[in-house]
């Protein structure tokens, strides 16, 4: 499909635009089967890629757990829509997220990080 590009961006900073959304969708929508209601973990929630999961996620209705390694992060993710935030520098992952979600599991995790936060998913 052709778009127009907005004057603001430049021709990479459009292209980089389109593919990461369309990423994020394919990953929560139709891999992840995210629906309104359910809980989705994000993980470096204040990268690119991982805003776009928050952005993505509170669009399709679900309830957003964002998660990065700074504060200065997580005030972003928060006003992108982020409903909870968890700094995984300072504090458990698992046992935060079970906090939040009063020990249910979450629905989708969107995980673009690897290593230890990986594997505390």
């Amino acid at each position: 499909a052709c778009h127009s590009l907005p004057a603001a961006l430049t021709f990479s900073q459009g292209a980089g635009f389109h593919m990461g959304y369309t990423t994020g969708y394919h990953a929560l929508a139709q891999r992840g089967h995210l629906k309104p209601g359910e809980w989705l973990l994000v993980t470096g929630a204040g990268g690119g890629m991982g805003l776009m999961a928050v952005e993505l996620g509170k669009a399709l209705g679900a309830k957003v757990i964002a998660a990065a390694s700074s504060d200065a992060k997580l005030e972003v993710c928060k006003n992108m829509g982020a409903d909870f935030v968890v700094n995984y520098s300072k504090q458990d992952l698992k046992d935060e997220v079970g906090k939040i979600t009063k020990g249910q599991f979450c629905d989708v995790i969107y995980e673009p990080v690897g290593g230890q936060i990986f594997d505390q998913c």
